[in-house]
């Protein structure tokens, strides 16, 4: 047992195998059955000698109950409690963070509840299966998010399951969007309080609309062209996607996104086709796609009071005056 180490000695107690316990300062050392044995080794530079030629076989280490060296029963041990070295044992983690790490031991049960609520929305087991899966990853600390990367964090053999729930599959995209919209406002929201006389203007929820960009390197990504990448901060090789986030006091959240697909893609049939972009599809521009999204959230009644967005959307004067006309404030 370790009695106690300093950047200059470490003693170290044993107790013979016989049952017999002595002292030992080397060679030819020896003791009665009551008497306590040591080893007193030097430590400097992280070297031990724990190979020392005079500790035999019948010497074993053992350790001794916390009782024990308190209450200082052993020759030249002072308790614990005096050691000025040593530092009472204290949890050094912090409270808040340690909530948070409870939260976060609880996501992988909360991912699979929220799984059976979309599960209706895939028409076949496998790319219901397969949709787990993907998102397990896609919460993962893999590098990359490639097919072949999510197949072998899934353990699949290949990455065809997971490359065909993103394209042929067949399951209702619209409704897995609502519902996860309505489980993330149902955690979201909390009960509205009563307002009283003095109260001032709520602020929250709120709707805030942004765009991201994401680099390629290639050009069959559907709506990928040279465009400003707000990722990078310049133009380059680039999808784009408007998102909107739904924001109260508790937290916020995505609800809703939409591609944006540049009007020379629209134009072009050949290569619509070969990047499955339906017919239906017609050109909108950003603020357009921004608008469509607040709609939706319009039609699912949930409360906003106001909608912020940056100078791409706030600079477009029709989007500003439908969104006054909706009695909602934008910044």
């Amino acid at each position: 047992m370790v009695q106690g180490m300093s950047s200059q000695k470490l003693t170290i107690w044993f107790q013979s195998q016989t049952g017999s316990t002595g002292h030992s300062d080397g060679p030819g050392g020896g003791g009665s059955d009551h008497q306590q044995y040591h080893y007193s080794g030097t430590f400097i530079s992280s070297h031990i000698p724990w190979n020392s030629p005079w500790i035999t076989n019948d010497l074993v280490p053992f350790s001794l109950g916390c009782e024990t060296l308190e209450t200082g029963k052993l020759p030249g041990v002072c308790p614990i409690s005096k050691e000025k070295r040593m530092r009472p044992f204290q949890s050094t983690t912090d409270p808040q963070l340690q909530a948070f790490l409870q939260q976060v031991s609880r996501w992988p049960l909360a991912l699979r509840d929220l799984h059976q609520r979309i599960a209706a929305c895939f028409a076949r087991p496998e790319p219901r299966r397969h949709a787990l899966l993907y998102l397990q990853a896609i919460l993962s600390d893999i590098p990359r998010k490639n097919g072949w990367q999510i197949a072998e964090h899934a353990r699949l053999a290949s990455p065809s399951g997971i490359q065909r729930l993103l394209s042929r599959a067949v399951w209702d995209e619209a409704a897995v969007r609502d519902a996860l919209r309505s489980a993330l406002v149902q955690t979201l929201l909390s009960p509205a309080p009563v307002p009283t006389p003095t109260e001032a203007e709520p602020l929250f929820p709120i709707l805030v609309i942004d765009e991201s960009g994401f680099p390629k390197r290639g050009t069959h990504s559907a709506g990928v062209q040279p465009q400003y990448c707000g990722v990078s901060g310049r133009v380059e090789n680039c999808q784009v996607g408007v998102f909107l986030s739904y924001v109260t006091a508790l937290g916020h959240g995505l609800i809703d996104r939409e591609v944006y697909v540049p009007e020379q893609w629209c134009c072009d049939p050949a290569r619509r086709q070969a990047a499955h972009i339906p017919a239906s599809l017609t050109f909108r521009t950003k603020p357009e796609l921004a608008q469509r999204m607040i709609q939706r959230t319009q039609s699912a009644h949930l409360p906003i009071c106001w909608v912020v967005a940056d100078t791409v959307y706030g600079h477009c004067p029709d989007l500003r005056q439908w969104v006054e006309e909706q009695a909602t404030p934008m910044r």
